[in-house]
């Protein structure tokens, strides 16, 4: 079989591109659940060898969009499912930190793992920021200006510094 047959026998017009659909799909998928996963366009194109065209074309397609939400959907759950379980195991792993912090016959490398691991915990994390719009007459704008003017004046530093 030559170049120009295709696998069926047929003959292919000369120049006439020949596509492996399969290979295709499967480009798509994986577009997708790197999008998912939160890669950026361009890396996707140059990990996957691609351009960042094809990229944005896969990615606005209606069914790969489907596909996407669907991806999402099942992270999410999977996520609510995960931060649940850690939730119930939370006083029993808390119990043994302590447990470990106290012992003084516990090796000093194990009571370090277990202090940071507390410190680890109660460093608030970053929250994402939302943006806020609102429509605000100038009387809003100064009475704004005054209780933070008046919040701001009621803190002692040295209270705080104190603390």
């Amino acid at each position: 079989m030559d170049n120009a047959t295709k696998l069926d026998g047929r003959r292919v017009p000369e120049g006439e591109k020949q596509y492996d659909i399969t290979r295709i799909w499967d480009t798509h998928h994986e577009i997708a659940r790197m999008l998912v996963l939160g890669f950026s366009p361009d890396a996707i194109a140059k990990q996957l060898n691609i351009t960042t065209q094809t990229v944005s074309n896969v990615r606005n397609h209606p069914l790969i969009k489907s596909k996407i939400d669907e991806m999402q959907a099942a992270r999410s759950a999977s996520v609510s499912e995960l931060q649940a379980e850690i939730r119930e195991m939370m006083p029993s792993a808390l119990t043994v930190i302590k447990d470990i912090m106290e012992n003084e016959n516990a090796k000093n490398t194990d009571r370090l793992r277990a202090a940071i691991a507390v410190v680890d915990k109660s460093i608030p994390t970053i929250q994402k920021s939302e943006n806020i719009y609102a429509v605000l007459s100038s009387e809003d704008i100064v009475e704004l200006k005054e209780r933070y003017n008046k919040e701001k004046s009621s803190i002692n530093p040295m209270e705080v510094i104190n603390e």
